[in-house]
C-alpha cells in the first residue's frame, strides 16, 4: 500500500543570502526551530553557502545560485523551489523579530495578494548602510499603521505563491516587486502593510554591489514603466529620466528630516546617497531606452 502524499506546507520562507554571512547565526537561531512540515525554510545563496547552513541534519533547504546573482534573482529561485501556498521573502541583511513567523502565518492572504511589514534600522549601522536604509526602507520604517498600501517591501513580505507564478514573464527576470505589484493592482488585487511583521535591517552590503543592484532595479523599473506607456510617453521618458537622480535625492532628504535617527547622520550619508541615486537613475534611463528599442510589454 502506498503512503498518502505529503501535504504542501502552509508557508515557505525564502531567505536571500548575499554578502551577509555575519547575520546568519541570528537568523538560523530563529528559523531553525520553526522549520517543520507546515513551515518550509529555504536559504537561497549567491555563491558557496556558509558552513552554518550546511550541517547534515539541517531542517531547511539550501539552494545555490551564481555568485553574481542579485537578490531578486535569489527570490525567484526560492519561489521556484518552494512548495508552500504562501511565500515569505526576506534577506540575510534583515534580522526577524522573535514573533516574525507567527505574524507571517496570520497574514490575511485571503483578502490580499501580498502583506508586507516594517523594517527598522539597527542603530549600529555604518553611514553607508544608513544611506541604503534611507534609500530602500524609509517608507516602511516604524511606526506604521496597518492598512491598504500601494507598495510593500519584498525584503519583509509574504505573498500568495500562485499569484507570483501567474506571471512567468516577469519571474524569468527575477522577483522585482514593483513589476509584480503593478500586475496585481491591474488585476484588482490589493496589498497591505501589517506592522506586526517586523524585521531589523543590519546591512552588510558592499557599496559597489549595491550600486550594481540599484542600476539593475532601476533598469527593470524603467523598462516596465515605459513598455506599457503610449508611444509618445515612451519617447519622452528618456528625457525626463535625466532628472531622476536629483528628484529621488531630494525626496529622500525630505524624508530624512522627519526621521531623527537617520537625519543626525545626514552629512555622512550624503555622498553614499548621491552615488546610489545616480546608479538608480542611470538604470532607469537605460530601461526607458530599452523600451524604445524592444517590443513593448502588454500590461
Amino acid at each position: 500500500m502506498s503512503s498518502a502524499p505529503a501535504l504542501a506546507p502552509t508557508l515557505s520562507i525564502i531567505v536571500a543570502v548575499k554578502d551577509a554571512d555575519a547575520n546568519l547565526p541570528a537568523i538560523v537561531a530563529l528559523l531553525g526551530p520553526v522549520a517543520s512540515d507546515n513551515v518550509e525554510v529555504i536559504f537561497v545563496v549567491a555563491g558557496a553557502p556558509a558552513p552554518i547552513l550546511t550541517p547534515a541534519d539541517a531542517p531547511w533547504q539550501v539552494v545555490t545560485a551564481d555568485r553574481a546573482a542579485l537578490i531578486p534573482h535569489l527570490w525567484r529561485d526560492g519561489v521556484e523551489a518552494a512548495c508552500g501556498k504562501a511565500v515569505a521573502m526576506t534577506t540575510a541583511h534583515a534580522i526577524p523579530a522573535s514573533d516574525w513567523v507567527t505574524a507571517l502565518l496570520s497574514a490575511d492572504l485571503e483578502t490580499y495578494a501580498g502583506v508586507g511589514g516594517t523594517i527598522d534600522l539597527d542603530p549600529a549601522c555604518s553611514p553607508v548602510h544608513r544611506a541604503i536604509y534611507a534609500l530602500r526602507y524609509m517608507d516602511v520604517s516604524p511606526p506604521q499603521a496597518a492598512g491598504d498600501v500601494e507598495e510593500i517591501a519584498a525584503d519583509n513580505a509574504v505573498y500568495r505563491r500562485a499569484d507570483i507564478l501567474d506571471h512567468p514573464d516577469l519571474l524569468a527576470e527575477g522577483f522585482w516587486e514593483p513589476s509584480f505589484h503593478r500586475r496585481f493592482r491591474a488585476a484588482g488585487e490589493r496589498l497591505r502593510l501589517d506592522p506586526r511583521i517586523a524585521v531589523v535591517y543590519r546591512g552588510c552590503e558592499r557599496p559597489a554591489d549595491f550600486v550594481r543592484q540599484r542600476f539593475a532595479h532601476g533598469r527593470a523599473y524603467g523598462f516596465d514603466r515605459a513598455s506599457i506607456a503610449s508611444p509618445v510617453k515612451r519617447m519622452l521618458f528618456p528625457v525626463l529620466g535625466l532628472a531622476v537622480p536629483a528628484v529621488l535625492l531630494a525626496r529622500i532628504l525630505r524624508r530624512m528630516r522627519s526621521k531623527s535617527q537617520i537625519g543626525r547622520d545626514g552629512l555622512r550619508t550624503l555622498p553614499w546617497l548621491l552615488w546610489f541615486t545616480l546608479g538608480w537613475g542611470a538604470g532607469e534611463f537605460h530601461g526607458y531606452v530599452d523600451a524604445l528599442l524592444r517590443r513593448p510589454r502588454k500590461g
